[in-house]
């Protein structure tokens, strides 16, 4: 590529196929940076690079598969873009793996699996995108349940709660260098059939914290221009999320544990 293009502002996005992952590329793109976005299935991959250079004529779309519980499938990523003369000036982090049912009944590859995905992959990512490339902004999807213990999806609610940690941490560190730092923690999101089956099977309570992909993807980039640490979209989840500072966490591990349990009997999950 040549050095004009070297110039352009380029966004890294892992998991960028699926609902959320998908509208933080259009977003992205929609603000005039180049792209350059990770998935897991080649065909679906490509298909969605087809669909987005149809649309976006004038900009650059990029793809690599990516494994991010494999690390030299990490460093490769890191060598492709290095190949390509593309400095990254946005890293989002949104790939992730959700592991929901009870702990002793999910198979322990499972449950290491995805903290190799959420944590070790994402760590080593962050890790190395901040050591070759000349980052501006980094914005990682946690999640509301990051906040909290839950029953039922302990792992994943864990997972989300050392991101969530992490990036707090990691945008004091990087100050010095200008980085800006977001975590964006949303509730449900309606993409996939399970996803909206889970969403439904917690009545009121499920509904009105849920918001959509689009939703979320513009919010959470507007506030990572204004350098907000923690983002929280939609009034719902900041209320509910301000209301639970005041409740233990053991009487919040109780609540949320009846809730899921209620909501993984009806979708037949143990």
């Amino acid at each position: 590529m040549s050095q004009k293009d070297n110039q352009i502002k380029w966004t890294l996005i892992t998991g960028a196929c699926g609902g959320l992952g998908s509208a933080f590329t259009k977003s992205v793109l929609n603000e005039g940076s180049n792209v350059v976005i990770t998935g897991t299935n080649a065909e679906k991959t490509q298909k969605f690079v087809d669909s987005l250079k149809k649309e976006y004529q004038n900009l650059q779309i990029l793809s690599f598969i990516m494994d991010l519980s494999d690390e030299k499938s990490i460093v490769a990523l890191i060598d492709y873009i290095k190949t390509n003369n593309i400095n990254i000036d946005k890293l989002i982090n949104n790939a992730g793996l959700i592991v929901e049912g009870g702990f002793l009944e999910l198979s322990e590859e499972k449950l290491l699996n995805a903290i190799r995905i959420n944590c070790l992959g994402t760590v080593a990512l962050t890790r190395k995108v901040l050591d070759n490339f000349d980052v501006r902004e980094i914005l990682t999807v946690s999640s509301l349940g990051g906040f909290y213990p839950m029953p039922y999806m302990s792992i994943y609610a864990s997972t989300k709660s050392l991101l969530e940690k992490l990036m707090v941490a990691l945008r004091q560190e990087l100050k010095p260098r200008g980085v800006k730092v977001s975590v964006v923690c949303p509730g449900g999101i309606p993409t996939t059939p399970a996803m909206k089956d889970a969403i439904a099977s917690q009545g009121f309570g499920g509904r009105i914290t849920a918001k959509s992909p689009e939703f979320i993807a513009n919010y959470a980039l507007k506030k990572l221009k204004k350098n907000k640490a923690v983002i929280i979209p939609g009034f719902a989840n900041r209320f509910v999320r301000f209301i639970s500072r005041f409740v233990s966490e053991k009487t919040l591990a109780k609540s949320v544990g009846k809730m899921w349990g209620k909501a993984n009997k009806k979708r037949k999950i143990k």
